[in-house]
């Protein structure tokens, strides 16, 4: 388990690393934090709000986001092992 973690850990690493790197240039990681650091004030807000559904949307689209990001990471990983 402690193995599982640490594979986790340092691909999450590489994933930060490459993923600024590569996409900052054409603009693709600024636009998607921007638009998840949008979501986060919106979910603080409806949480302060006592919203429970809204809140709940908004945190299914911001994990949304989170993950095709991480698709992203992985085709560009998989471009630069071929």
């Amino acid at each position: 388990m402690n193995s599982i973690f640490k594979y986790y850990l340092i691909v999450f690493i590489i994933y930060c690393i490459i993923f600024n790197v590569f996409t900052t240039r054409r603009g693709e990681s600024n636009q998607g934090e921007r638009q998840n650091r949008i979501q986060i004030r919106g979910i603080t807000r409806n949480i302060r709000r006592n919203n429970p559904s809204t809140t709940l949307n908004s945190a299914i689209n911001c994990i949304r986001n989170l993950h095709k990001q991480i698709d992203t990471l992985s085709e560009i990983i998989a471009k630069m092992l071929q």
